[in-house]
C-alpha cells in the first residue's frame, strides 16, 4: 500500500484510535482555609456559575461524573488525554479561578464497578467513599508502597465488594493508593479493621459523597 494512503488512514482513523486509551482523572476540590471572604451574594454567584461549568463539561463528554462532600469540597471524574489537559479544563472553573478550592489531580484506572451518564433529572443520593493511601508521614514505608498498594487494594476492594455494596474501585497511579465507593457504611469498620490499617502501613480516609443516582450504572 501506498505510503500516502497510510498516513491518510493514520490521519483519519488516528484520533479514534487514540480515544480508545484515554486518561481517568479524578479529581479533588479542597475547600480552601484561606479564601477570601465574600457577600452572601457572590458566593450564590460563584456556585451558580460553578454548576453551570460542571454541566457544560458534563455535555462535552468530559466530566463523567461529579459530586460534593459532606463536610466540604468535592470530586469530578475526568475522561481527558493528559492530566494537564484536565487542568487546563478545570481551570475554567468560576470557583477554582477565585481561589474557592485547591485542586488535586489523580490519574487512575478502574479496578472494580463502572461509571455511567446519570440519567435526568437527577436524583441526588449519599454513598460511602474511601480514600486509601499508602504514603506514611511517620513511618517510612514508601519503599514497599506498590507491594502495599496492591495487598491494600485486594483487601479493601474485597471488604467492599461483599460487606459494602461496590460501586466503584480505583487505584492511581506509581503506588499512590485509590479510591472506594460503595453503598454500606457498616463496611468502614472492617476497613478500619484491616491489619495494613491497623499496622500503620495503609491510611483511610472516609467521607460522604453526594451524587447523582446512576452515576455507576446503578438503577
Amino acid at each position: 500500500m501506498h505510503k500516502y494512503v497510510w498516513i491518510l488512514i493514520f490521519w483519519l482513523y488516528g484520533p479514534a484510535v487514540r480515544a480508545q486509551n484515554p486518561t481517568y482523572v479524578l479529581a479533588f476540590l479542597h475547600t480552601s482555609q484561606d479564601k477570601e471572604k465574600l457577600t452572601e451574594v457572590k458566593e450564590k454567584e460563584i456556585q451558580k456559575a460553578h454548576l453551570a461549568n460542571i454541566d457544560r463539561l458534563f455535555r462535552a463528554g468530559i466530566i463523567l461524573i461529579s459530586g460534593p462532600f459532606s463536610n466540604g469540597g468535592g470530586m469530578f471524574v475526568l475522561k481527558v488525554n493528559s492530566v494537564d489537559e484536565a487542568k487546563e479544563v478545570l481551570e475554567t472553573d468560576p470557583g477554582i479561578q477565585a481561589k474557592r478550592w485547591k485542586l488535586e489531580l489523580m490519574p487512575f484506572k478502574i479496578s472494580g464497578g463502572s461509571m455511567c451518564a446519570a440519567p435526568e433529572p437527577y436524583v441526588m443520593v449519599s454513598y460511602q467513599f474511601v480514600r486509601y493511601s499508602t504514603t506514611n508521614p511517620v513511618a517510612n514505608y514508601k519503599a514497599n508502597d506498590e507491594f502495599i498498594s496492591e495487598n491494600s487494594a485486594s483487601s479493601l476492594q474485597g471488604i467492599a465488594s461483599h460487606q459494602g455494596g461496590l460501586l466503584l474501585a480505583c487505584s492511581f497511579h506509581e503506588g499512590d493508593g485509590g479510591v472506594l465507593i460503595f453503598t454500606n457504611k457498616s463496611a468502614v469498620e472492617s476497613m478500619n479493621a484491616d491489619p495494613l490499617v491497623t499496622s500503620g502501613h495503609l491510611t483511610l480516609e472516609h467521607k460522604v459523597l453526594y451524587i447523582a443516582r446512576g452515576s455507576f450504572c446503578e438503577n
